[in-house]
């Protein structure tokens, strides 16, 4: 179980346990509500601070930013089924869990209008 408006970062290699952590990193965000903000913050190899992912809810619209990260990552908003629309992603598809969002190549914002 995961408290609402929660981000929890899943990273994208299951092989080994040192590597890149913000490339490929999944944003599983959970029952984010309106007005709520929420962060995560996923360190480099060496520990160090790292990209710092935020999330917000306004309304329908759910913003992502991320601060730092040069690689792709990805947002999957955990139990939402629909969405009406997304700016300054590239993909939006259904999941098992929910819906996959990948921002575009290089952005480091995303926003989806929930339906």
């Amino acid at each position: 179980m995961v408290r609402p408006n929660t981000v929890l970062p899943i990273g994208a290699n299951e092989q080994q346990p040192d590597y890149n952590y913000a490339d490929g990193v999944t944003l599983q965000i959970f029952e984010l509500q309106d007005g709520a903000t929420a962060s995560a913050q996923v360190p480099t190899l060496a520990g160090a601070a790292g990209t710092i992912f935020e999330v917000r809810r306004e309304g329908p619209l759910v913003y992502g930013q991320a601060r730092g990260a040069a690689k792709p990552w990805r947002v999957l908003l955990r139990g939402v089924s629909a969405i009406q629309s997304v700016a300054g992603g590239a993909v939006a598809e259904e999941h098992a869990l929910g819906t996959l969002v990948t921002p575009e190549d290089g952005n480091s914002e995303v926003s989806v209008r929930l339906a």
